[in-house]
């Protein structure tokens, strides 16, 4: 299995826009760990990928219902272009290192985009409570960088 994206977004102009692309992360990511599941037989390392993947598919349903919930605000305009590469790539891990540092990246990939998004409404009163939400997403995406930096230490 190879695994190869290179994104480049010079968007949004709404803050729809950009939940479309953070949906799409998380639905990407979810697939990335499913895959590993299926090519990982090690207890411990399947067990942190399950939390994973649950956490991400989590995460799909709550981006889902801020873009169906018209008081998320997902129409606020984003005054700002929003500059924001990504450049992910996966390829069958040879080992429980090699499928951690994968993961580590992508969470790393999801939790700047939160942060950088989340700069983007900075300042702009009636984004408050998507703000909150997608704070509240770079926070867990933080956790999961923890946990797998520790599982990691631990090998």
């Amino acid at each position: 299995m190879k695994y190869i994206k290179k994104a480049k977004y010079s968007k949004p102009y709404t803050a729809r826009d950009a939940l479309g692309i953070a949906l799409q992360k998380e639905i990407d990511s979810y697939k990335f760990y499913n895959q590993l599941l299926k090519d990982k037989k090690n207890f411990s390392l399947v067990s942190t990928l399950r939390k994973l993947r649950d956490s991400e598919k989590a995460h799909i349903r709550g981006i889902r219902r801020m873009l169906d919930n018209e008081k998320c605000n997902a129409e606020i305009q984003i005054r700002r272009i929003m500059k924001y590469e990504t450049k992910e790539k996966y390829s069958k891990p040879k080992g429980a290192e090699e499928a951690l540092n994968l993961a580590l990246v992508r969470e790393k990939s999801a939790f700047d985009f939160y942060s950088h998004f989340c700069k983007q409404l900075i300042g702009n009163t009636e984004s408050l409570p998507l703000l909150v939400v997608l704070r509240k997403l770079s926070c867990v995406e933080k956790s999961h960088i923890q946990v797998i930096e520790q599982m990691l230490k631990n090998l």
